[in-house]
């Protein structure tokens, strides 16, 4: 992989993949040839015979070696993307696009915690691009009173405060028309230890609903990030800040783009099933609660 890499480092061999890749068609050397000297302003077409023999040769050794390499493909003197080359390409259109993310939220990546993102998931950032950008407390609210209120199936939701399940969605869990699973930050697990949060998870489980399902994340393996996600429709995605450690809900990302929803689904699974997450049967939580 290094050899490839260094080799796609070196001089014009980014032009030579752009420009297969931009071609309906595979190229043959002189093809190519033409294209770079028509591209590089150095001649307008059609283009001088001895220039292009003069500039050909160099060119095609160095289409050869991509060719070993497992860059290109070769098919009659005819050049193509191998599976390497698109590789590359792919990879390097999702790195620029990650670095606009980051780049337009600045502010926001350099006070909060994103180094505590798996680091397989902060590889995929360019999957915020077609989110938006909540700014203050109510609007974080707002946002996940109005997008819940869609479920049809099931809630994920990693949190460290239960309150931030509107009252309509847990009448829809006590009327079993809907299943939530939460990944809940306490300091004992499986305790609810905070009077506002002892009323939720009673309402959550009135009648002892199946579906949900509850796992605790102790706080000394706290987890900085916000999760929540209903069925495949809209998610919402935060940190905590740097500056007081507690997740800010002044500011998140949320969308209903299918590529940002896969993305807090996927890290809210990888934490689900994260060394030190505790897992209990409801019945064990409520007699624990009711100790």
């Amino acid at each position: 992989m290094d050899d490839i890499i260094n080799e796609l480092m070196k001089l014009d061999r980014l032009q030579y993949l752009e420009i297969l890749s931009e071609s309906e068609n595979p190229l043959t050397s002189y093809d190519i040839t033409k294209k770079i000297l028509v591209s590089d302003g150095i001649k307008e077409e059609p283009i001088d015979k001895k220039l292009l023999r003069k500039k050909n040769p160099s060119i095609n050794t160095r289409l050869k070696t991509m060719e070993d390499m497992g860059i290109l493909r070769n098919e009659e003197g005819k050049y193509s993307l191998d599976i390497a080359g698109l590789l590359f390409l792919h990879a390097r259109e999702k790195l620029s696009k990650s670095r606009e993310i980051l780049d337009t939220n600045r502010m926001f990546f350099e006070t909060h915690n994103f180094q505590d993102i798996p680091v397989e998931f902060r590889w995929q950032i360019y999957k915020f691009s077609q989110t938006n950008m909540i700014s203050n407390a109510y609007e974080f609210m707002d946002s996940i009173e109005e997008n819940l209120k869609k479920v049809e199936r099931k809630i994920y939701l990693l949190t460290e405060h239960l309150r931030d399940i509107p009252n309509e969605i847990i009448q829809r869990i006590q009327k079993k028309e809907i299943d939530i699973a939460i990944l809940y930050q306490c300091h004992n697990p499986p305790l609810i230890e905070k009077e506002d949060e002892q009323k939720v998870f009673k309402e959550l489980t009135k009648n002892l609903h199946k579906g949900i399902e509850f796992r605790f994340f102790p706080l000394q393996k706290r987890s900085s990030i916000y999760v929540s996600r209903s069925d495949s429709k809209w998610a919402l995605f935060t940190l905590s800040t740097k500056a007081s450690g507690t997740i800010d809900r002044n500011q998140a990302f949320c969308g209903d783009n299918i590529e940002f929803i896969t993305w807090c689904r996927d890290l809210l699974y990888h934490l689900w099933w994260e060394e030190g997450v505790k897992i209990f049967k409801i019945e064990e939580i409520l007699e624990a609660n009711s100790l």
